[in-house]
């Protein structure tokens, strides 16, 4: 469940001024005074998001570890967005919107070799993303805290990325337009916009009231379908590439890294599962996927 991005403006300018510079970010005023958010429209508020980064270990550089099945809905993910990226990468920019802890767009960066950038609005998870940043050889810089919706964050870096995406963020606001918006005016005309969400519905639904269900209400339920999450992108500026149920069954959305009986249980069974998906793809479908996905390519004015 990623972390929405409200906060500190001040904390940010520099970070803006150190990626965009006084002249590289081409400004689209119109847009960006278009791009608005509520905060009746949140469902879950900074404070959520400190209490789960407060506290976490401090990132370091991974270690080799013994083999072990990779997760099929994570390769699945990974896969799908490599099909769309262009083969020249080189000089490329990558971010991610609430981006805490730093281990998506991270792994962006390993496997496609763009420049991997960040923001969000909590304090201790934009202080991990720093960290682990720096941990894998990444600017600390690049790791903004700041608001999303702030018409400065947003003018300064208009039409800078070639892929922007979030992961487990949109889902926790009840008016989708402007958070849509506010993605897609951060990416240069053909640029990619790469979004997911948890599906807690269906037998996941019900699966998730073990161990995630006290987290229901900081969700927005009623997209985790698909007629409902393919018209959130429904709009000129977007052709859309691919959206849907992604990946098989997984217990990992489940898992809260808390150490209950539940979920020592779910660990070693989605081992299992993860072995016989690599030989038997499972089917991906709104009952069972773990996930919704869209990818989709921002047009030319």
């Amino acid at each position: 469940m990623g972390s929405s991005c409200l906060g500190d403006s001040q904390a940010y300018r520099t970070g803006a001024q150190h990626w965009a510079g006084a002249s590289s970010a081409r400004v689209n005023l119109r847009q960006v005074s278009e791009i608005k958010q509520d905060a009746t429209s949140r469902l879950a508020e900074k404070s959520h998001w400190d209490q789960i980064y407060n506290g976490q270990p401090k990132p370091v550089l991974p270690k080799k570890r013994k083999w072990r099945p990779k997760s099929y809905s994570g390769e699945k993910y990974w896969n799908l967005i490599g099909k769309y990226l262009p083969a020249e990468r080189a000089g490329k920019q990558v971010l991610e919107v609430g981006c805490a802890p730093g281990n998506i767009v991270l792994e962006f960066a390993r496997r496609f070799g763009y420049a991997p950038h960040g923001i969000d609005y909590s304090e201790e998870g934009v202080s991990q993303a720093k960290a682990n940043f720096r941990a894998h050889t990444f600017p600390a810089e690049n790791v903004l805290l700041g608001d999303l919706f702030d018409k400065q964050f947003q003018s300064s870096l208009a039409d800078r990325f070639d892929v922007v995406i979030s992961c487990g963020f949109i889902e926790h606001f009840t008016e989708l337009t402007p958070v849509i918006d506010a993605h897609v005016a951060l990416l240069r005309p053909g640029g990619l916009l790469v979004v997911t969400i948890p599906n807690y519905s269906g037998i996941n639904y019900a699966i998730g009231h073990l161990t995630v269900g006290h987290l229901y209400p900081k969700h927005n339920l009623t997209i985790m379908n698909r007629v409902s999450f393919r018209s959130i992108f429904k709009r000129p500026a977007l052709e859309g590439l691919w959206c849907g149920p992604c990946g098989g069954f997984d217990f990992g959305m489940f898992d809260t890294g808390a150490n209950s009986l539940v979920l020592k249980a779910m660990r070693p069974a989605q081992a299992v599962l993860n072995s016989v998906f690599s030989v038997l793809p499972p089917p991906e479908s709104a009952w069972t996927s773990p996930q919704y996905l869209y990818i989709g390519r921002k047009k030319s004015a």
